[in-house]
């Protein structure tokens, strides 16, 4: 499947490796290679506009967290417990 809206600089985020940027789109005939840099791990990653249709490691907007899937010692904005055990 290939993105017409697609162009460089243009966000993508990873499951593994965050928020990178699309540096360079290849057009091919059935699908685009894509050229990401991700900056927090400095590394780049070559992948299909299929491997974001099929895969959902890679995507075009932010990943949506449900609240389930969250870790337990991660707590909501706002809400925070202190304890002060014997001071």
């Amino acid at each position: 499947m290939t993105f017409k809206q697609v162009k460089n600089l243009d966000p993508i985020y990873s499951s593994e490796y965050g928020k990178g940027t699309i540096v360079s789109v290849t057009w091919r005939k059935s699908d685009q290679l894509l050229m990401c840099y991700f900056k927090s791990t400095k590394e780049h990653l070559w992948i299909t506009s299929g491997e974001i249709d099929s895969n959902n490691k890679y995507s075009l907007s932010p990943f949506e967290i449900k609240e389930k899937d969250l870790k337990k010692n991660v707590r909501k904005k706002g809400v925070r417990s202190f304890s002060f055990d014997g001071l």
